[in-house]
C-alpha cells in the first residue's frame, strides 16, 4: 500500500501527544528522529520495526512508548481510510498493549465495531441502489463490508458481483476504460477463486477484455507495471478469454467477442515482448492482432494499430443491461401511471415501474444537492414523463440527434409554469443512473430559480454535475486547459443548449459549474441565478470583489480557493 502525503504529514510531527518536548539525546527523541527518517523515505514497515526495536531496548521510557503508540495509531488510521481493516485492528491492539487506556485507540476500535454492526442495514441500502442502477456507492459499501467481515462475504457475494459488473459497465459506457477494469477486477478475482460461475463472468467478459488493454496508460504502458502486476493481468486475461464468447449473444456480437479476445491475447503477448526488449517480435504480434501481414513504423505505431482493433469493437450492446423485459413494448396508446409529481407514459410496465422508483430517489437527492427541500421544488402541474421504447422512436418523436438521450420541455408564461415534459427511451443503458437525474435536474433547477431565464451554460452544467461519477469523468476529458478556456462572460452569453458535435461545450459547462460550486456551494449558485443580473450577483456569492477576479481564477492565473468563508 503506497505511502500518502496525508500519512506522512501526520507522522512527521510525532509524538503528537507527548506532554513535554523530547530531547534529541533522550531515547524517545532519538526514536522519533529515526522513525521520521524512515517515513520521509516512505518506508512504513521499517518505521514500525524501528519503533519495535526502540521499545524492546527502552520498555519503560515514556517518550519511546509515546512514539510507539502514536506511530501505530497514525498508520492504523491511514489503513482504515484505505479499507485495510484487519491490519488496522492489529496495529490498534498493539498500541493498546503498550498503553491500555489510550482513548484514541478505543475510539478507532469502536469505529470498526460500528462499521460491522451497520453492515446489515447498509446491505439493504445496497440492494436498493443496485435496483436503481446506482452502482458506484453499492460497490464501495460492499467492498468495505467484505473487508470488515470477510467471513460473511457469502451473504452478499451475488450483490457485490452485480454491483461490480454494473459499475464496470457504467465506466465502459463512458469509455473510462481504466476505471472499468478496476470495477470488473473483483468479479474476475471471484471467478479465479471458483466463487462464481462462468455464466456470471461472461456477463462482462468482453467489456473487461477491452478495458484491460485500453485502460493501460499510453506510451510504453506495459513497462510501468511490476512483474507481479503484469502476471496478474495476463492471468485475468486468460480467465476472461475462456468465457468471452460463451454468452447467449447475437452472432455478430459473438464474432466481435472472438475477435476482441484474439486481439487482446496478441497485444498482451506483444507487450511481453516489449518488456523483454524485443521490439521486432512485438511488432509482429501487433500486426497479427491488426489482421495485417506486417506493419510499417515503430513499435509504438504498431501497438496503436493493434489497439485500434480492440477500440473499434467497442459496443454498448455487449452489456446485457437492457436485455430481457427491457426489450418489450406494447402497441397502441400510451399506458399511464399517475404518481406523485409525475404522469408516466409508457409501453412497458416493467420499465415504467423502474423509472418511477428512480424518479423518486433522484428527486430527494437532487433537492439536497440544490440546497432546497424537495417540497419547495414541487411543480404546480404534474410532470409528464414519456418513456419511448427505442432510441429511434425517441429521436423521431423529438427530431433529436444521436447524441441526445433525453429531453426536458418546459413551457412558461410570465415565469409561471404551464407544462413540463421529460422524454426518455427505455433501452438507454444509462437511463436510471444518468439520463433521469440529468433531465430531472433541468426541471428542478428551473423551479429553484423561479423559472427565470438562466444562461444555457449554467443550466447544462448543473445537469451534468448531477450525473454519476462515471459521467463526470467523461465530461472532464473535454475540459480545456485553464489558459485556453473561454471567458466566463462569453460562456454566459451562449444561447444554444445542445450544439451538435460540440463536446467542448459540455466540457466547459461541466467545468464552469464545478468551479463555481467549488468556490462556494450549489445553493449560492442557485441564488445568484435568481437575481436580476447573474454577473452582478456572482462575485459576492463566489467571495471575490469583481467578475475580473473570478475570470482570472477561472483561467488559472490566481488561486481558485476563497480567502474567506461565510
Amino acid at each position: 500500500m503506497p505511502m500518502t502525503a496525508t500519512l506522512l504529514s501526520l507522522l512527521l510531527v510525532l509524538p503528537a501527544q507527548t506532554t513535554r518536548p523530547l530531547s534529541g539525546d533522550s531515547p524517545g527523541g532519538r526514536l522519533v528522529q529515526e522513525v521520521q527518517t524512515a517515513l520521509s523515505a516512505k518506508r512504513v514497515d521499517d518505521a514500525l520495526r524501528i519503533a519495535e526495536r526502540g521499545l524492546k531496548e527502552h520498555p519503560d521510557d515514556i517518550g519511546v512508548q509515546r512514539c510507539y503508540v502514536d506511530l501505530h495509531l497514525s498508520i492504523a488510521e491511514w489503513m482504515i481510510r484505505n479499507e485495510a481493516y484487519p491490519r488496522a485492528e492489529e496495529l490498534i491492539r498493539e498500541a493498546l498493549r503498550v498503553s491500555p487506556d489510550e482513548f484514541y485507540a478505543h475510539k478507532l476500535l469502536q469505529k470498526l465495531a460500528d462499521g460491522r454492526r451497520a453492515i446489515d442495514q447498509r446491505l439493504g441500502d445496497c440492494r436498493a441502489w443496485i435496483r436503481l442502477e446506482w452502482f458506484e456507492p453499492a460497490v464501495v459499501t460492499l467492498r468495505q463490508a467484505t473487508r470488515l467481515a470477510s467471513e460473511r462475504k457469502r451473504e452478499w457475494i451475488s450483490d457485490y458481483v452485480a454491483a461490480s459488473i454494473g459499475a464496470g459497465d457504467d465506466q465502459y459506457f463512458c469509455k473510462n476504460f481504466a476505471d472499468a477494469w478496476d470495477r470488473y477486477a473483483p468479479v474476475i478475482a471471484f471467478a479465479q477463486k471458483g466463487e462464481l460461475s462462468e455464466e456470471q463472468l461472461a456477463a462482462c467478459a468482453v467489456q473487461a477484455l477491452q478495458s484491460l488493454v485500453l485502460g493501460l496508460p499510453s506510451g510504453a504502458h506495459a513497462l510501468g507495471h511490476r512483474e507481479k502486476d503484469w502476471d496478474s493481468l495476463r492471468a485475468a486475461a486468460r480467465t476472461l478469454m475462456a468465457v468471452a464468447t460463451g454468452r447467449n449473444i447475437s452472432d455478430a456480437n459473438r464474432l466481435r467477442a472472438g475477435q476482441t479476445a484474439h486481439a487482446v491475447r496478441l497485444i498482451l503477448d506483444g507487450l511481453s515482448r516489449e518488456r523483454a526488449g524485443d521490439p521486432p517480435g512485438a511488432v509482429r504480434l501487433y500486426a497479427k492482432a491488426a489482421n495485417k501481414n506486417s506493419l510499417a513504423g515503430d513499435v509504438v505505431a504498431a501497438r496503436e494499430a493493434a489497439l485500434t482493433i480492440v477500440r473499434d469493437a467497442y459496443a454498448e450492446e455487449l452489456s446485457a443491461r437492457r436485455e430481457g423485459p427491457w426489450r418489450d413494448a406494447s402497441d397502441g396508446d400510451w399506458q399511464v401511471i399517475d404518481a406523485q409529481r409525475f404522469r408516466i407514459h409508457h409501453r412497458n410496465a416493467f420499465a415504467a415501474q423502474r423509472v418511477q422508483i428512480a424518479l423518486g430517489f433522484h428527486v430527494e437527492r437532487l433537492a439536497k444537492y440544490l440546497g432546497r427541500r424537495s417540497d419547495d421544488l414541487a411543480w404546480p402541474v404534474p410532470c409528464d414523463v414519456f418513456i419511448h421504447p427505442t432510441a429511434e422512436s425517441f429521436r423521431s418523436a423529438l427530431n433529436a440527434t444521436g447524441e441526445v438521450h433525453g429531453s426536458t420541455v418546459l413551457k412558461t408564461r410570465d415565469r409561471k409554469l404551464e407544462s413540463i415534459a421529460i422524454h426518455l427511451f427505455q433501452r438507454d443503458p444509462m437511463l436510471l443512473a444518468s439520463t433521469i437525474p440529468h433531465e430531472l435536474a433541468h426541471a428542478m433547477f428551473a423551479a429553484a430559480t423561479d423559472y427565470r431565464p438562466v444562461p444555457a451554460i449554467i443550466r447544462e452544467g448543473v445537469a451534468l454535475t448531477c450525473e454519476p461519477d462515471c459521467r463526470r469523468k467523461q465530461w472532464q476529458r473535454f475540459v480545456p486547459p485553464r489558459p485556453m478556456r473561454r471567458p466566463i462572460s462569453d460562456l454566459l452569453a451562449l444561447v444554444e443548449v445542445h450544439p451538435a458535435g460540440r463536446n467542448d461545450f459540455y466540457g466547459e459547462a461541466f467545468a464552469l459549474v464545478d468551479f463555481l460550486v467549488d468556490r462556494s456551494n450549489m445553493s449560492d449558485l442557485v441564488d445568484a441565478c435568481r437575481a436580476n443580473s447573474i454577473t452582478a450577483e456572482l462575485p459576492a456569492r463566489m467571495f471575490v470583489a469583481s467578475m475580473d477576479d473570478l475570470e482570472r481564477m477561472w483561467r488559472g492565473t490566481t488561486s481558485t480557493r476563497p480567502t474567506t468563508q461565510p
